[in-house]
């Protein structure tokens, strides 16, 4: 009877022991709780500034083929008046002999300085190639189709003869060049066609020279394609 009145051990031991375990297991429970919501904060806000970090940056970068370039690149018509671009440009001599006319100095001819220029060989016997053939000139490429206006010619040789004419192509034909205008050059000459000219090439063909110590001969200092618009 002792026993059973005063053991408190007895009496109080299990309760105890279950008033822990259902403790124990409310802390794992709101501990999985904290897991869950801190794991969905991450997701929704983190992650998706992480996500507006990179749509930012992918619109700060140019894309691959929009780089930007200078010159030629811009295929926008000159405004009228307007020099219009020279890509290019050779020697058209298809009635030579294959011998080179100063074709590495063709380049001097659009360099913007009119002392420097291309000069045809010296021929003998005639102001007309000494008989030998027609002429001979520079294609100059203006890397796409242009409205054309006009050619300003500069040299240092008065007198020679020239035709510009328009069309064709560098490996081509005389005749699929059409001429636009002709003169005798003065020193420097503003050449207008009679009407806009469209057209990707054109040929500054010299059809005469002039005397000179040895021989005959003519030069271009400055070719200046003038824009239609």
């Amino acid at each position: 009877t002792f026993a059973a009145e005063d053991d408190p051990a007895d009496d109080d031991g299990p309760p105890t022991t279950a008033r822990r375990r259902f403790a124990v297991a409310g802390v794992l429970v709101m501990a999985l709780a904290l897991v869950i919501a801190a794991a969905l904060w991450f997701g929704n806000n983190v992650l998706s500034v992480a996500g507006n970090v990179d749509q930012d940056g992918a619109g700060s970068t140019p894309p691959s083929g929009s780089a930007t370039t200078g010159g030629p690149a811009s295929s926008s018509a000159p405004a009228a008046g307007a020099p219009a671009t020279i890509a290019s440009a050779g020697v058209f001599d298809p009635f030579g002999d294959g011998e080179p006319e100063n074709d590495d100095e063709v380049p001097l001819t659009f360099d913007g300085d009119p002392t420097t220029t291309w000069s045809t060989l010296n021929y003998r016997g005639s102001a007309d190639f000494g008989n030998l053939k027609p002429g001979v000139g520079i294609v100059y490429d203006l890397g796409s189709e242009q409205s054309l206006a006009g050619v300003t010619l500069t040299t240092t040789t008065p007198g020679a003869t020239v035709e510009v004419r328009t069309g064709g192509t560098p490996d081509g034909d005389l005749d699929a060049f059409t001429v636009a205008t002709d003169a005798e050059l003065s020193g420097t000459d503003e050449l207008t066609f009679a009407e806009p000219v469209s057209t990707r090439y054109v040929l500054v063909w010299v059809t005469g020279l002039v005397a000179n110590d040895d021989g005959f001969g003519a030069d271009l200092a400055e070719v200046t394609v003038t824009a239609a618009g």
